[in-house]
């Protein structure tokens, strides 16, 4: 099966469990993000059956650092424009 049929059955499932449509649209972009982290990161395709909690916790520290990334390029970026703002370099 592959993972774009998981994807689609495990939407279909959360469908039934009455999840709103925004929740269904996140949850499918999630898992697509997810896919294509673990296919580069495993060099295989992403199979929902076989992921590992390892598998997650690695996940889970790649969106942190992720995270951690775009916090600091925005707190430089807001740095820059307010210092600009101030100094009148605009």
């Amino acid at each position: 099966m592959t993972k774009i049929t998981q994807i689609k059955q495990y939407i279909i499932y959360q469908k039934l469990t009455d999840k709103s449509p925004a929740t269904l649209i996140s949850y499918r972009s999630d898992l697509i993000q997810f896919a294509i982290w673990f296919e580069k990161i495993n060099n295989t395709e992403m199979d929902l059956l076989h992921i590992t909690p390892t598998d997650a916790r690695q996940y889970k520290q790649y969106l942190i650092d992720l995270a951690t990334v775009f916090r600091t390029v925005f707190i430089f970026h807001a740095h820059f424009c307010i210092s600009s703002y101030f100094t009148g370099d605009r």
